[in-house]
């Protein structure tokens, strides 16, 4: 009985294992007719998620670094929250894309009054997060910044 009962339990953990990898990455099988057969895992990008990190103001570099947050939707929509040098909290929401496999770009729309869209680019890492981030103003307003690394936070 004993025996029967550890059996079972690594036969389950087994699995479990297994399957956590199945859920995350695609197999791909390449031929090559000359040599031999290579299996390729291509894991799915992790970019999708909530995004915590800090932004400044190049117009204003004494309020210092700011609270910033991203949630990235699979469906290419984007919210955000900042908070101001003012001390209030700002939040817009847009759309976003990944050019090759490491530039992400965002326009976003803030709700607040006066209505001001901006762009947002940074470079991807599945390990670094985002990086060497900047946002603009394009309409409504002036300002420009910087992104310090984001990471994601779930």
């Amino acid at each position: 009985m004993k025996k029967l009962l550890l059996s079972t339990s690594s036969f389950f953990a087994l699995t479990i294992f297994v399957l956590s990898f199945q859920t995350s990455c695609k197999k791909e099988t390449i031929t090559n007719t000359v040599t031999k057969t290579d299996t390729v895992y291509q894991c799915t990008t992790t970019i999708k998620g909530l995004w915590v990190g800090t932004y400044s103001v190049n117009s204003n570099p004494s309020q210092g670094l700011l609270f910033y947050s991203l949630s990235v939707y699979p469906d290419g929509s984007l919210l955000y929250k900042t908070k101001g040098g003012d001390g209030n909290f700002y939040y817009a929401k847009g759309t976003w894309a990944l050019s090759g496999s490491n530039v992400f770009s965002a326009t976003v729309t803030s709700f607040a009054t006066p209505i001001v869209t901006q762009t947002i680019t940074a470079n991807y890492s599945n390990s670094l997060g985002l990086t060497n981030g900047t946002w603009a103003d394009i309409s409504g307003g002036t300002n420009s910044g910087n992104l310090q690394s984001m990471v994601k936070t779930y």
